[in-house]
């Protein structure tokens, strides 16, 4: 079913992005990490990732804290995650899981605060500070995680 999202998704864009043949990824320390689609706007690169579960997925947070280190983001709205609607329907409705979730890798979080510093143009003293403003503000989530 995924698939066939994906697909309709790509047919979409095709116009108006260039895909790129390659896939931006990690290697060690940080492990391995492709995402699903990589689209070229110009300069900017936007990372799509789809997922097809019903609960989310245990190394959530690892994964992704390897999307934030991917070389080419400088910012969190250029990391996308899209669920199938038929398996989890209200995305927003797990923001308090996700932002849980974070807390338990909060320092590897923090280290890549950058990216969620350009996004609200504000600094981040510590990563309590950090988690404090991802647990009470949403537009982040929203910008990232969606259901469609």
């Amino acid at each position: 079913m995924i698939r066939k999202y994906l697909y309709q998704f790509w047919l979409l864009l095709l116009p108006l992005a260039q895909q790129s043949a390659s896939t931006d990824s990690l290697q060690p320390p940080y492990g391995a990490r492709c995402v699903d689609i990589r689209v070229i706007y110009g300069e900017a690169f936007l990372y799509y990732e789809f997922k097809s579960v019903k609960n989310i997925p245990t190394n959530f947070a690892e994964q992704f804290i390897k999307d934030l280190q991917l070389p080419r983001v400088t910012s969190i709205d250029q990391i996308k995650w899209i669920f199938d609607p038929g398996k989890i329907s209200n995305i927003a409705a797990e923001k308090a899981k996700f932002v849980e979730a974070l807390k338990s890798v909060k320092e590897s979080l923090y280290v890549n605060k950058g990216v969620f510093e350009k996004y609200y143009r504000e600094e981040f003293k510590s990563a309590d500070a950090l988690i404090s403003k991802l647990n009470q503000d949403a537009d982040w989530f929203n910008a990232i995680f969606q259901s469609k």
